[in-house]
């Protein structure tokens, strides 16, 4: 919302900010969808809704908040311990 009203005011640059507007929005728009996609992966969405319960905490902020409260493991093979081919 701010670099719309910051961008608006430019004289000469109209149709360039709606452009980038929509742009931005539509990146907002997937990084939205994958971030749900990747919580719901995690089976994080009760602590995300949890988090974003709380006023002033929107859906980045909660993600991260679940990622620290479950933090992800994994086990990686060790690459030289493999023997070469």
């Amino acid at each position: 919302m701010a670099l719309n009203q910051s961008l608006r005011n430019i004289p000469g640059l109209d149709a360039n900010v709606t452009t980038l507007l929509a742009q931005l929005d539509r990146l907002d728009r997937q990084i939205q969808v994958r971030l749900a996609e990747a919580l719901r992966d995690a089976h994080w969405q009760h602590d995300t809704q949890r988090c974003q319960a709380i006023e002033g905490i929107g859906p980045l902020t909660a993600a991260a908040l679940a990622a620290r409260r479950n933090p992800v493991r994994h086990d990686f093979v060790s690459t030289l311990s493999k023997p070469r081919t």
